[in-house]
């Protein structure tokens, strides 16, 4: 899927949200039912991402 910015622009903006989806997690209260929860989550999250790439 292409956005009118083209390919390098849109794969620049996901990889940047994912980053700062990385950040908003490890500074997350990091109790380990949390963890898991938010590793479930990650993983589903970046499933999506492959798919859109």
């Amino acid at each position: 899927m292409k956005e009118a910015g083209g390919p390098d622009q849109s794969d620049y903006r996901k990889n940047f949200d994912y980053n700062h989806h990385l950040e908003k997690v490890r500074s997350f209260p990091t109790t380990l039912k949390k963890k898991k929860k938010m590793l479930r989550y990650l993983n589903s999250e970046a499933e999506l991402f492959k798919q859109m790439k």
